[in-house]
């Protein structure tokens, strides 16, 4: 099926019109796209998911309670063996340019060449600000992976 044919390529092309999927709590799972990757959509109280697995396989593998189910790294790292950080400063500490160096040095804790994924919400500005400082560059909301089988 064309990218433009596509539920995923639909869906995206209706939420950049305003009209995003409905937030309603639901996952919606279409089926994987053309190409080498996988991939997990988030939107605000509406996931969704086009991955090459059955529907069933995967929502067992999601907490239905939890709307940010999808994008927690358990979950990712079960679809493709992601690695992720994350990291707290302690209120005390802020402002001192410590989320920046845990950032920096998290790279050294995970296999050479493996890509290392971390995760701030847009509204933290300060947690994306010491995400980009240390070198993570914003992808968005979308995670792709690339499948190995």
């Amino acid at each position: 099926m064309s990218g433009a044919e596509h539920p995923l390529h639909r869906i995206l092309v209706e939420a950049a019109a305003g009209r995003p999927p409905a937030p309603d709590g639901s996952i919606t799972v279409v089926p994987p796209m053309d190409g080498p990757v996988d991939a997990v959509c988030s939107f605000p109280a509406h996931n969704v998911l086009a991955i090459d697995l059955p529907r069933e396989e995967l929502l067992a593998q999601l907490d239905p309670k939890d709307l940010g189910a999808p994008m927690n790294a358990s979950f990712l790292a079960w679809v493709a063996g992601r690695w992720e950080m994350a990291y707290e400063v302690d209120p005390s500490a802020r402002d001192r340019g410590m989320g920046r160096a845990l950032a920096a040095v998290a790279p050294s804790l995970v296999p050479d060449g493996e890509p290392l994924f971390a995760q701030a919400s847009p509204g933290n500005a300060a947690s994306v600000r010491s995400l980009v400082a240390a070198g993570y560059p914003p992808i968005g909301g979308e995670c792709l992976f690339e499948r190995t089988a």
